[in-house]
């Protein structure tokens, strides 16, 4: 039934008028055709019955006396009736006394049937008894032509097949007519609702026909074109008031950034002139103390505001790619000199293993990745306690795509806090957490960083057992390898 599904409205509604008036008609047809056709063939057999009759009565005396001519008589005078075909008298020995037409022959069955019409092929017979004094003395038979009767039947047939067809014209015009009143309507709402989804134009509005469910119906669409239309008025005005706004925030963020980075600049550069003496000694050594203290808070709000500002650029489209090619193994031991003596340090081993088949060539922004990486690496050694281990892990991902992962031994998030955590400003609470204070902006940067590539960012915690941050880059940006390191090398450094 997918065909009939697939129509329009119109077309249904007249398939439906059409097809239940035909049933009806056809319904109605068959019952007058049958009436008919047992009215006719009972008024037949009672004329056949009379006729037999008639002659039975008329015969009784000819058999008596041996009057031949006279029954053959009375047999020529159903020549005026044109449906009878023959007729004989018989005697009780089943001998032929006379017949019509003149010379006509014919036999007795065996078992004579009295007063019952029997249908043979294309004419019908019945056979009646001839009594005298209650006696029967022979019979008659009479045999019918159903010529006349099946022809009047096809004329009747036809008339009816005429009255149904005409009567199937008439529906369909009707139908045709009718089914306007509540296709139209639906049609009009239709190519209205497809004129809107391709316009965006919500203060188009239709004629209302009545107040029938479709009238209703039309109602509610044009409430519902209001409301949209209100609504994306509101929308037009808070995207005019945002567009305002991000213009606003990236003119602060611009002033901001020369704002607060040149007078931080100067507290960087002139402590660490205090703190190493360059102009001669400090009278007393608390003072160093203090100098270098001041630069290094100096130095880590400047990484603050510059990690805020890389975020904003995010958020605002502003950070463009730089793409080289890029060694993954040469990037990924660079970071590992740099993070070599924290790891020490905090006496946590830092190494990295590279899979058998591990792409190690990536098109990627060198600066990007690095700092990715490097959040990674700084957050892993931050919450790893002593004794823990960090490795960076690189392989092909299932789409023949890049992975590196960094995992550590330290001490988790909980499932419900991995979302927390890739949100700007999101801090976790722990005991750890509180000993090394962050902005909570490293996890957000590095994923923001990664989708700029394409990629994905994935996170496998458990409390108390570690943390894996995996990175996904797709396989369009994988280069084809050179041979540079052993597969499955794994390489300690700390």
């Amino acid at each position: 039934m997918n065909w009939f599904r697939n129509l329009s409205i119109r077309r249904k509604l007249t398939l439906i008028i059409i097809s239940v008036s035909a049933v009806v008609l056809l319904i109605s047809t068959l019952i007058n055709v049958s009436n008919e056709y047992r009215t006719r063939r009972a008024g037949l057999i009672q004329e056949i019955s009379t006729v037999a009759e008639i002659v039975g009565r008329n015969s009784d005396a000819t058999i008596l006396f041996e009057d031949g001519a006279r029954a053959q008589s009375i047999l020529e005078s159903l020549s005026a009736k044109s449906e009878i075909e023959s007729a004989f008298i018989f005697k009780e020995n089943r001998e032929i006394f006379a017949a019509y037409p003149n010379g006509a022959s014919t036999t007795l069955p065996d078992s004579i049937l009295l007063d019952t019409p029997i249908e043979m092929g294309d004419h019908i017979r019945l056979i009646r008894s001839i009594t005298a004094e209650n006696s029967t003395i022979g019979y008659i038979v009479v045999n019918a032509s159903l010529a006349n009767f099946y022809s009047q039947l096809a004329v009747l047939i036809g008339v009816a097949a005429a009255i149904f067809g005409g009567s199937l014209v008439i529906a369909l015009i009707i139908s045709a007519w009718m089914q306007r009143v509540v296709s139209s309507p639906i049609a009009k709402l239709a190519q209205s609702m497809k004129l809107v989804s391709e316009t965006r134009n919500y203060s188009i509005r239709i004629g209302k026909h009545g107040n029938d469910e479709l009238g209703e119906l039309v109602d509610r669409f044009h409430e519902m074109l209001a409301e949209i239309e209100q609504r994306e008025r509101s929308l037009s005005v808070a995207r005019q008031q945002a567009e305002l706004a991000n213009r606003a925030k990236t003119s602060f963020l611009a002033n901001m950034s020369h704002e607060l980075r040149t007078p931080l600049n100067a507290i960087i550069g002139f402590s660490e002139m205090m703190a190493r003496q360059l102009f001669g000694p400090l009278p007393n050594r608390q003072y160093q103390e203090y100098a270098q203290d001041i630069h290094d808070s100096g130095t880590h709000l400047l990484d603050i505001i510059n990690t805020i500002l890389d975020l904003s650029k995010v958020e605002a489209g502003a950070v463009k790619l730089n793409e080289v090619e890029i060694s993954i193994l040469e990037l990924i031991q660079r970071l590992e000199r740099l993070f070599r003596e924290r790891a020490t340090n905090a006496g946590v081993s830092l190494s990295h293993t590279l899979a058998e088949g591990a792409p190690q060539r990536l098109k990627a922004d060198d600066r990007l990745l690095r700092q990715c990486l490097s959040n990674l690496l700084s957050n892993a050694l931050k919450f790893t306690p002593s004794g823990g281990s960090v490795t960076v892990l690189v392989d092909r991902a299932s789409d023949g795509g890049l992975s590196i992962a960094v995992r550590d031994t330290g001490i988790g998030i909980a499932p419900q806090d991995v979302a927390t955590a890739l949100e700007p400003f999101g801090q976790i609470d722990s005991s750890l957490s509180r000993k090394y204070q962050g902005t909570g902006l490293g996890l957000p940067i590095v994923k923001s960083y990664v989708e700029l590539h394409g990629g994905t960012l994935g996170i496998t915690s458990r409390p108390s057992e570690g943390t894996t941050v995996t990175l996904q880059f797709p396989l369009s940006r994988v280069l084809p390898d050179q041979p540079s390191v052993a597969a499955g090398e794994t390489r300690q450094l700390a």
